[in-house]
């Protein structure tokens, strides 16, 4: 079979399937258990119109279901091809509901690339009912086009690696073709959950009409039971009259009066039923058409929540470790900062003790110089008084002995003491304050920048919990990602 006739025979296919619909009354499916609201055109007394409302693909049952597999082992030896998985099925009733503000609408084949626009969407319940699907047995058409389909798709694919086998890239390029294919079939799975949410609420504004037209149709079945009492009333009041006409034909004329009088109210009743029933229809598509319009804006919005999240969760774990390592350098120079206060602690009290040992040594040394200075006075008053050489020699040997020594080492030992002293503990003040100016300034700037990182991260968790407030907002019901608040995201940093 050529391509050309296969056209031809998908064509005939599509105006059998659209003549067949078209012949049918009308019928809008929801969901699974399916809201049927057919008119009684066969009554034209009661001039009860159609129902109408946007229409909604019937979901196919399990039966239906449609995987398209492009080959399990070919003769190349080539691994599986499969575009679609247990999770990911193509079903042709799972395809999006149109927009009813679109004038027309198109149906694209994903797996095939194939697109053909349907006809342009009118009021007419006949023109709605072509594209209304009810059950299973609606796809076999349909089923076999896409099955011819499919094996051209294959020849053609087998053809074109047949001729391109000299490719290196062609297996790497089906594989990316592969895994496309899986997350676009991943794709629809998420939207086909976004459109089961909208047909619920869908659902509730067709249940609210059904409740409506219920009403409705029971007040057009009390109307008929009293047409029929007054018809019955009246075809026994004509055959009464046949016998009684010279007496009671006044009374029947009445009764007559009084009955056409009950119908027109009927009528009456009935048409503002009507009117109420065409407004109620009216709101309900204009209800469901602004309740669509504002999910398909919420998709919108929430198609960026996901990365921002991600940028904002990572930024929160980038400000977490810089804040985690800051924390850890304040303390380690904490630590550094305690023990050099040890030390200038055990400096000092060593300059306490050499400060002890100083005074101590000069008292000493005052002792000695007055020990010195009697002995000076006394070898004067010897040499006035005439004393002999031997005592005064003695003397100044005793004199010179002390001087040379006894005092002179101590005070020469003892000065040099002290003077490396003071030079140690003005070079340990130094130290001191060198350490102590360059902590200062260290402990500063790390109070600074854990200042900024604190800020930064309260900045980052309240955009975190704006987001999630947000997404919580819009589907309460729905984690995204599995993402909760964290018990910890309240908690105070470390202490200063």
């Amino acid at each position: 079979m050529t391509d050309t006739e296969d056209s031809d025979q998908d064509l005939r296919l599509e105006d059998e399937s659209r003549r067949f619909w078209g012949s049918t009354s009308p019928a809008t499916v929801v969901g699974t258990e399916g809201i049927k609201m057919q008119g009684t055109p066969n009554r034209k007394q009661n001039n009860f119109g159609e129902l109408k409302s946007p229409w909604v693909p019937a979901p196919a049952k399990t039966s239906s279901q449609t995987n398209i597999i492009f080959s399990r082992k070919n003769r190349y030896s080539l691994p599986a091809a499969r575009t679609v998985d247990s999770n990911s099925e193509m079903k042709i009733t799972d395809m999006p509901v149109p927009t009813p503000q679109t004038s027309t609408s198109s149906i694209s084949d994903s797996g095939f690339g194939v697109s053909r626009p349907l006809p342009s969407k009118v009021s007419s319940s006949h023109d709605m009912s072509r594209h209304r699907l009810q059950s299973k047995d609606s796809f076999i058409d349909v089923t076999a086009c896409l099955s011819r389909k499919r094996n051209r798709i294959m020849k053609l694919w087998e053809d074109s690696i047949s001729s391109t086998s000299t490719n290196s890239n062609l297996l790497e390029r089906l594989e990316n073709a592969n895994k496309f294919g899986q997350q676009a079939a991943a794709q629809l799975e998420k939207l086909k959950s976004v459109s089961a949410e909208i047909n619920k609420g869908y659902a509730t504004d067709a249940e609210s009409v059904e409740s409506l037209r219920e009403l409705v149709m029971q007040s057009l079945r009390k109307f008929e039971n009293e047409n029929k009492a007054i018809q019955t009333i009246l075809s026994k009041n004509h055959e009464g009259q046949e016998l009684m006409i010279p007496v009671e034909c006044s009374p029947a004329a009445d009764e007559d009066r009084r009955l056409e009088e009950k119908i027109a109210d009927q009528h009456q009743t009935i048409k503002s039923l009507e009117s109420e029933l065409k407004r109620v229809e009216s709101q309900c598509t204009f209800d469901f058409r602004l309740l669509k319009s504002n999910m398909s804006e919420k998709l919108d919005d929430l198609n960026g929540f996901p990365e921002l999240l991600h940028i904002t969760e990572m930024k929160l774990a980038q400000c977490m470790s810089r804040n985690a390592v800051l924390e850890k350098t304040v303390q380690d120079k904490d630590n550094e900062n305690g023990q050099l206060r040890i030390e200038v602690n055990s400096n000092r009290s060593k300059v306490d003790s050499l400060t002890e040992k100083l005074r101590f040594v000069e008292c000493e040394n005052a002792q000695l110089k007055g020990r010195v200075k009697e002995l000076e006075e006394f070898s004067l008053s010897f040499k006035q008084g005439n004393s002999t050489e031997s005592i005064l020699k003695a003397i100044e040997s005793k004199l010179e002995f002390l001087k040379t020594d006894t005092a002179s080492s101590k005070i020469q030992d003892l000065e040099e003491k002290l003077r490396l002293s003071k030079k140690h503990i003005q070079h340990q003040k130094r130290a001191k304050e060198d350490v102590t100016n360059r902590l200062t300034r260290r402990v500063e700037e790390l109070m600074e920048a854990l200042d900024e990182s604190r800020q930064k991260n309260h900045i980052l968790r309240n955009q975190l919990r704006l987001i999630r407030s947000s997404y919580h907002k819009l589907f309460p019901t729905d984690d995204l990602f599995g993402l909760e608040d964290h018990p910890d995201d309240d908690k105070p940093l470390a202490a200063d």
